[in-house]
């Protein structure tokens, strides 16, 4: 998604776990259910909702924002869809052969507030951190002002 979007607009980055950012707004989320067999995955089903040509946002989502009120313009659904079916396929490619290192990286450098301190919030209450890293099993890796490791799952920390 972000190779997608980031051919018409820069400042697209992915904010852990699941949503995809333009600077400060939300603009698509991805959803992923796995199955398992035994202690492997035997299925993942991804679904994507991306704001594409929306003027208006009716639901009560904080910071909404479409590709169209982004660059101005309204956007061809089947082109943006073929693109990012690419664009996915690419990278299935890339994780069957596997060349993990390159996609975690990039990864990596996608993260949104990936540099800087940044306000979060989990069960002990409101603090400022930066992130270190998402580790392989998914934990968001944050390190505090006050230099201490935290390691989250996901709904157990907050983005403020």
């Amino acid at each position: 998604m972000k190779e997608t979007l980031g051919a018409y607009t820069d400042g697209i980055t992915l904010k852990w776990p699941n949503d995809v950012y333009f600077q400060e707004r939300k603009i698509a989320g991805i959803l992923i259910e796995n199955e398992l067999t035994g202690n492997a995955y035997s299925l993942s089903i991804a679904g994507i909702g991306l704001n594409i040509n929306q003027e208006r946002f009716l639901s009560n989502a904080p910071n909404p924002v479409s590709l169209k009120q982004i660059t101005g313009r309204e956007h061809d659904i089947e082109t943006l869809l073929r693109e990012m079916v690419q664009n996915i396929l690419y990278r299935y490619e890339r994780l069957k052969i596997g060349d993990t290192e390159n996609i975690i990286s990039m990864y990596h450098e996608a993260l949104y507030r990936k540099t800087g301190f940044h306000r979060y919030e989990d069960s002990e209450g409101i603090f400022s951190a930066c992130i270190d890293c998402v580790s392989d099993d998914g934990l968001l890796h944050l390190f505090t002002d006050r230099n201490e490791e935290h390691n989250y799952a996901f709904k157990n920390v907050r983005f403020i």
